[in-house]
């Protein structure tokens, strides 16, 4: 169970995020997304295995866009104009990142796409294409193997990092990615969630929260989503977080 002087790191969708400011209002001390909002269980895993190395980004691994420096492995709160502004921001995240696991109880992992895009130009998979043309980029789905693949290792360098008994709880966000297409959500969810479960047998300290299955199957109905009709509104949030509360809290 969650105790009061827990530390509970949290990262992936904006799902992760709302979980978080909830903790945060009980005064709970928590980490979330080091590297901004991120997706995929690939991106994901790459952010884990950077702040459990605590590797330090260069000059080289960023780019310039419309008179802006970026990282592709971040979210676009990274960017400035200048390129030691851009790795002042990124690797001052990873030391605090890296700090924090050291001593973290409790790690919450939301998922929200099997979806990855490839920058061509550097034939590199990213996490954030900044509004960058969409020719520069290839989409495809992540395999059944590069999925298990990259949530396996993530557990493994977190159980490195983190605390002896660190207790791990893997979501899928509800938000659905229409822009993908309905059927293509549904793939795109369904093998993530496929995934989870295969690797959840091969460790003790890994959980399953049915955040999707709660607004899919329970809640199942548009007066719980904000006005996009794709995000949960705050009733369905605050419906899974007293769920959570219920199952988790000491």
């Amino acid at each position: 169970k969650i105790e009061v002087e827990d530390q509970i790191f949290s990262i992936g969708s904006c799902f992760s995020t709302e979980m978080t400011d909830l903790l945060k209002e009980g005064q709970l001390q928590t980490f979330n997304n080091p590297f901004g909002t991120l997706f995929n269980p690939f991106s994901i895993n790459l952010a884990i295995s950077k702040l459990h190395n605590a590797e330090f980004y260069e000059e080289g691994d960023l780019i310039s866009f419309n008179e802006e420096v970026l990282s592709l492995d971040h979210h676009t709160s990274f960017n400035t104009r200048f390129v030691h502004q851009t790795l002042d921001k990124i690797n001052s995240q990873i030391e605090a990142g890296n700090q924090f696991l050291r001593t973290t109880s409790w790690i919450i992992i939301t998922y929200g796409t099997s979806y990855i895009y490839e920058f061509l130009p550097k034939k590199k998979l990213v996490s954030n294409c900044h509004k960058i043309p969409a020719k520069y980029f290839e989409k495809r789905l992540l395999t059944h193997l590069e999925l298990t693949d990259a949530i396996y290792e993530t557990v493994v360098n977190l159980k490195d990092i983190a605390k002896e008994d660190v207790q791990i709880l893997f979501t899928v966000s509800p938000v659905r990615h229409t822009k993908d297409g309905m059927v293509e959500n549904n793939l795109s969810k369904s093998k993530l969630i496929t995934a989870i479960h295969d690797i959840l047998p091969q460790f003790e300290n890994c959980h399953y929260l049915p955040a999707y299955e709660i607004l899919m199957d329970d809640l199942r109905d548009y007066r719980f989503y904000k006005e996009d009709l794709i995000h949960p509104n705050n009733q369905a949030i605050n419906y899974i977080w007293e769920k959570f509360g219920n199952a988790y809290f000491s």
